[in-house]
């Protein structure tokens, strides 16, 4: 499956990896010694995303496109359950392991249950398959278990991959929910469609307002079933589905892929472990195409995400603690009276350094807070209209369903109408949201976030400047060495890109860090708002409504009604009915989950600032006992091991930069 190049990128990768965490290592072991303890939690979080970040492959798309099947298919061996139904009841995580078996993790407190996988594949019907498929008798609520994973010895998975089978959109709330999890955590996005079906219209709405909000721009597109199709008709059908989807979902032609998943899955099972046998017959599957697509993109991705973005991050906290090393061995130079004296001058100015750390602390406070009124106000507006145009979004709905003559299937049939005008509305609603989340809330909100990232950008440059001037009264001396970035800008705008390098670190966003500026940051949190306003919808209105109206239809209230076009409008009127009395609370919980989904903002500006003056603190501290003749203080020859130490330190990561940047 992954060829010989392949192994050599991986572990190249992976071998500038390990030099970056031996670095990072290092590099917080001499932030210790400093007694810079903010500097060495950065730093040791640092390291642990180095070493521990996966990329996780998830498969996505609706009930009954065949995700299962294609990771089976990806796998080798019929291992996950798939069903001509909606199967998958909860985001499966397939990690490598060479002992088969499967973890599953309850909600709430339980500890997790493994479960071993005895020969080739998981039993049907038994616990672990009951555990990990939908449960049609209560399929509107969820199951017990939350998640799963499938310990396996999957080629693809051997260097930090995951595969993620999830159940799929436009399904039961708590399964679309289950989903959206799934889709924040995920690096990479193989989207499913069917070669022998159209695109639907939900399908390319998810693309729109789900993928690409949450930063899936370059997301494979899998068709499957292209066995479906008559082999005289293949061609044509490729060129025009492959078209389609440039236009549809905006992927370029070379992610798009036709796929027979079983054939696939069927010479993969019967000639496992053999990469030659029938080596024509699995190419002329699709598969191998998609796994070398993958696989590149993955090393490209590791690069990008486990080298430059980390290796940038970590370039500038050295570049600080080598400014800091040279401010200790310059306050070790100083006389006694001067050093008091300047001493006391810096503590005195750090009070003005902490109000202007404060007051953009509450800059970010206040902004946050407008942003929730905002949306607060903007959604009410939205759920009053909306309860205004229920009435009208019966216009083109006629029920299959119809009320016969016969008195005793009368309530039978009421309740089917009900029902069915109910689902048809609903879809209606959710179609509104998603154009006003489009149209209206999301620029809304972009705007409020471009005006404080142009005022943030401004606050930390002030802050840093401030805190320049009472480092050059306490050490005057010459500006440390620059910044080991791509964009090579001045040593004086290391807090700024510190916090942008935070604030960026998410899968997706390292080419945002390069750039270091939070203007273009914000532009990485567009997938926490998305993510706040989808919990939203899924648990809100849109995901309660159909629960909410079918309880009133089977408490009888619309079953008075004689005829179907009565009930349709009794269950219009019940929807508006509820979307007035609701709005209310309805759009301070929208408020809520957008605010919540920007919360990291603040503390990640905060430490940054707090960083900073820390080690002014520390600089006085050393300053102060040198003054006093204090032991304690580190000794000149520590210094300058430090400074030896930080400076190969430097030139390792200076090296393993240029060796990467490009690739």
């Amino acid at each position: 499956m992954t060829g010989d190049a392949d192994r050599a990128d991986y572990a190249a990768v992976q071998q500038a990896r390990e030099d970056l965490a031996e670095v990072t290592a290092g590099t917080s072991v001499t932030a210790a010694a400093l007694g810079l303890e903010l500097r060495r939690e950065e730093l040791d979080a640092l390291g642990e995303r180095i070493r521990g970040d996966t990329y996780r492959i998830l498969m996505l798309g609706q009930g009954k496109r065949g995700k299962s099947t294609l990771l089976n298919a990806l796998l080798g061996a019929k291992v996950l359950p798939a069903m001509p139904r909606a199967t998958t009841a909860l985001p499966i995580s397939v990690v490598w392991d060479a002992d088969r078996c499967v973890v599953l993790h309850p909600d709430g407190s339980e500890p997790p249950v493994t479960l071993p996988i005895e020969g080739t594949g998981i039993s049907r019907n038994g616990e672990v398959w009951q555990a990990l498929t939908i449960d049609l008798k209560n399929r509107h609520r969820p199951g017990v278990v939350r998640h799963a994973e499938l310990h396996w010895p999957a080629e693809l998975c051997r260097n930090g991959v995951v595969l993620v089978d999830s159940p799929g959109f436009n399904q039961e709330p708590w399964l679309q929910q289950a989903t959206l999890n799934a889709l924040k955590d995920a690096d990479v996005v193989v989207f499913v469609i069917a070669s022998d079906l159209d695109l639907e219209p939900v399908e390319i709405g998810y693309a729109k307002d789900y993928l690409r909000p949450y930063g899936h721009e370059d997301f494979f597109v899998a068709c499957t079933r292209i066995d479906h199709i008559a082999e005289d008709e293949r061609d044509g059908h490729i060129e025009y589905l492959t078209e389609y989807a440039q236009d549809s979902l905006r992927v370029a032609a070379e992610r798009v892929f036709f796929l027979d998943s079983r054939s696939a899955l069927d010479l993969r099972s019967t000639y496992p472990g053999s990469t030659s046998a029938r080596s024509d017959e699995l190419a002329a599957t699709g598969l191998p195409a998609l796994e070398a697509a993958l696989e590149c993109h993955l090393v490209a991705e590791r690069v990008a995400v486990k080298i430059l973005a980390p290796g940038r991050r970590l370039a500038l906290a050295i570049s600080a603690l080598r400014t800091e090393v040279e401010a200790q061995q310059s306050l070790r130079k100083q006389r006694h009276d001067e050093a008091c004296t300047r001493c006391a001058t810096v503590r005195a100015e750090l009070g003005p350094l902490e109000e202007r750390r404060d007051q953009i602390r509450d800059r970010i406070d206040t902004s946050l807070e407008h942003i929730g009124l905002q949306v607060n106000a903007a959604a009410r507006r939205f759920l009053l209209t909306a309860a205004e145009e229920c009435p009208g979004w019966l216009d083109g709905i006629e029920a299959e369903n119809k009320i016969g003559l016969s008195p005793f299937k009368a309530k039978q049939q009421a309740e089917a109408v009900a029902t069915e005008i109910t689902a048809a509305l609903s879809a209606a609603f959710e179609a509104r949201f998603v154009q006003w989340q489009a149209d209206e809330l999301n620029p809304q909100v972009t705007r409020r976030l471009e005006e404080l990232a142009a005022r943030l950008d401004e606050d930390f440059l002030a802050f840093t400047a401030q805190a320049d001037k009472i480092r050059l009264v306490l050490t005057p001396m010459a500006d440390a060495a620059p910044v080991l970035d791509a964009t090579n800008r001045p040593t004086g705008e290391r807090l700024l890109a510190a916090a942008v390098a935070a604030l960026v670190a998410g899968a997706g966003a390292a080419p945002i860090g390069a750039r270091f500026g939070f203007k273009d940051a914000m532009k990485a949190l567009a997938p926490q708002f998305a993510l706040g306003v989808a919990a939203y919808a899924v648990g809100g209105p849109l995901g309660a409504l159909v629960v909410q109206l079918l309880g009133s239809v089977i408490a009888g209230k619309f079953l008075a009604a004689k005829a179907g076009s009565a009930i349709a409008r009794s269950v219009a009127d019940s929807l508006a009915e509820h979307l007035r009395a609701s709005a209310d609370a309805e759009a301070a919980r929208l408020a809520s989950a957008v605010t919540e989904g920007l919360g990291n903002l603040k503390p990640i500006a905060c430490q940054t600032l707090d960083a900073e003056i820390e080690a002014i603190l520390r600089q006085v501290a050393v300053a102060e006992e040198e003054a006093a003749d204090k032991e304690g203080a580190v000794d000149d020859r520590a210094l300058a091991d430090h400074a030896r130490t930080l400076n190969d330190h430097a030139l390792r990561v200076e090296e393993t930069l240029r060796n990467w940047q490009g690739r």
